[in-house]
């Protein structure tokens, strides 16, 4: 009777000790659950946030690709306004020249041209060509601006295709000064677009 009590305290020790061994294998196992969540947990937020980096630099390249191509196209339509622009005011000034009658102001306008003209040849014996019209006033103004200048100025018969203005070369015809209404809004293009541009860019 006496041996029960010690079997019962032996069997009682071993299933607290197995007890105790199970409970630290327990916790063992759920620290090292825990780490391995605690790093899934770190490796998908990490895999999240590269995600979300890449998707952030795919929508900062398409928005830069797509103010990009709207610059692009902003700029294609001023200039292409520009040239509009441009090419009616040089229209609108040509027709304008055209049905002028020669005389007045119109007669002052082209002595100037003549001079200029002459000036920038810089020859002694010049041959002048204009259109139909403007040969009359030429013919006119020729003896007079050729006595001011001490040049000797000759007016071909033969009329040119031109709204206006006069086209002057030397007497050997190597240097040619043209300085018909064409050729004077040609060379004034480059400043009336850039004043479109400006007036066009003014505003937006």
């Amino acid at each position: 009777m006496a041996v029960e009590p010690s079997v019962e305290n032996v069997v009682g020790r071993v299933s607290e000790d197995a007890a105790r061994e199970m409970l630290a294998l327990l916790e063992e196992a759920l620290k090292e659950a825990e780490a391995l969540l605690g790093a899934a947990r770190r490796e998908a937020a990490e895999a999240v946030s590269k995600i979300l980096e890449a998707k952030d630099r795919q929508a900062e390249a398409a928005r830069r690709r797509i103010l990009g191509n709207a610059e692009i196209a902003g700029r294609n339509l001023t200039l292409r306004l520009v040239e509009e622009t441009a090419n009616r005011a040089f229209d609108a000034a040509l027709q304008k020249i055209s049905k002028m009658d020669g005389t007045g102001t119109y007669e002052e306008g082209l002595r100037r041209v003549l001079e200029e003209g002459i000036s920038a040849l810089a020859v002694k014996d010049v041959l002048c060509s204009s259109n139909e019209r403007d040969l009359r006033v030429l013919k006119k103004l020729a003896p007079e601006v050729g006595r001011q200048m001490k040049v000797k100025i000759e007016v071909d018969p033969t009329p040119i295709r031109s709204a206006g203005g006069v086209k002057v070369r030397s007497a050997e015809g190597t240097v040619v000064y043209d300085n018909t209404m064409e050729a004077r809004l040609a060379r004034s293009r480059p400043l009336l677009r850039r004043q479109v541009y400006e007036l066009l860019v003014g505003r937006r």
